[in-house]
C-alpha cells in the first residue's frame, strides 16, 4: 500500500519542530487581572492585560505599557490582602448575616 504524505496514522504523535522551542504562547490573554512588578515602587502593582505583544513576551496594561512577561504574574496567585493594596471601600455593609430573604407567610 502506498502511504500519503500528507496524511499521518491516528494517535501518531509528530516530533517537535526546532522551531516550536522558540515559540512562546502568551502566558496571558487581553482582560486578564495580572499584577506587575514594579522596580520604581519595589512591589506588585494590580493591572488588567489590554494588548499582547512580541508573541507574549511583552504586554501593555493599563498601568505599565511594554511590560515584560518575566514581571508579570496571576492576581490570584496571591493571597486577598496583597493582591489589593489599594483598596480603601469599607467592607461592613457587604455582608448582614442577621437578615434572611424569606418571604412572609
Amino acid at each position: 500500500g502506498r502511504r500519503s504524505a500528507k496524511g499521518s496514522a491516528p494517535g501518531s504523535v509528530s516530533p517537535p519542530r526546532r522551531d516550536d522551542a522558540l515559540v512562546v504562547r502568551p502566558q496571558f490573554a487581553v482582560g486578564d487581572r495580572v499584577e506587575y512588578r514594579s522596580d520604581t515602587h519595589r512591589q506588585w502593582l494590580p493591572g488588567t492585560v489590554q494588548r499582547i505583544r512580541e508573541n507574549g513576551t511583552v504586554y501593555d496594561l493599563d498601568v505599565k505599557k511594554g511590560a515584560q512577561a518575566t514581571k508579570l504574574r496571576r492576581a490570584e496567585d496571591s493571597g486577598d490582602a496583597t493582591a489589593r493594596p489599594f483598596q480603601a471601600e469599607p467592607v461592613t455593609t457587604v455582608f448582614r448575616p442577621e437578615r434572611t430573604e424569606r418571604p412572609e407567610l
